[in-house]
């Protein structure tokens, strides 16, 4: 197959698919591996772990997360955050998600009530890897990061050491049956809602022992959708 496809069209099909599925057709071979593990993908992966702490883009966070009072964009649905329980797919969410990059620098460079619409101001000449590199050195003064790099980097830290640290051998256990709710065929609307009511019935109360006699809280990494 990977001989009638166009590079074109492989390039194209990575982008529908997010990075933990991509690492599995990386592997079918030498070519597409070369096609699909590229700059613009790995860009798209790095804009989407660092803006989304920004403020400015106004998006929740599932478990605790914070709006402004007076919101200047539209509502968008908290499983943006993490990029699960996707109605439209992967592809079509990344892209509005990085239309709202842009949207969030129109609608606040424009408030001037806000100190910090100079800071915002300056992203509007800049590609999306140059505001992403610049946004991600403002926050955690990081010298030399590649977009591939400082993807995972973000995912590492929050994917792995945190929860691993908290929850040790038993955070496998939780990240599979993450990982298996977000491939089963369900609709996303019932993942969500089945999620949602967790979280609303449980809420912070729901913890786990790491081991050593102390209690994490793991609706951060369970409550995603």
């Amino acid at each position: 197959m990977s001989m009638i496809l166009s590079d074109d069209a492989w390039v194209h099909i990575g982008l529908h698919l997010k990075p933990r599925h991509l690492s599995k057709l990386m592997r079918t071979c030498k070519r597409i591996n070369r096609l699909v593990d590229n700059e613009t993908y790995w860009t798209r992966v790095a804009a989407h772990l660092v803006w989304r702490e920004q403020w400015s883009m106004e998006i929740e966070q599932p478990y605790d997360g914070y709006i402004p009072s007076e919101p200047l964009l539209p509502v968008v649905d908290s499983g943006w955050y993490n990029m699960v329980g996707l109605d439209r797919g992967y592809y079509w969410s990344m892209e509005s998600f990085i239309q709202r990059i842009q949207d969030s620098l129109d609608a606040y460079s424009c408030n001037g009530d806000d100190d910090d619409w100079v800071f915002t101001n300056q992203y509007q000449a800049l590609n999306l890897k140059e505001r992403t590199v610049k946004l991600y050195r403002r926050g955690w003064n990081h010298e030399g990061a590649t977009m591939k790099g400082l993807a995972k980097q973000q995912t590492i830290l929050h994917w792995v050491t945190y929860p691993s640290r908290d929850f040790k051998g038993e955070w496998p256990k939780l990240q599979k049956f993450v990982c298996d709710l977000e491939d089963d065929p369900i609709p996303a609307v019932y993942k969500r809602q089945m999620l949602r009511k967790m979280r609303d019935s449980i809420g912070s109360e729901l913890s786990m022992s790491n081991g050593t006699g102390s209690d994490h809280p793991i609706g951060w990494f369970l409550f995603i959708f």
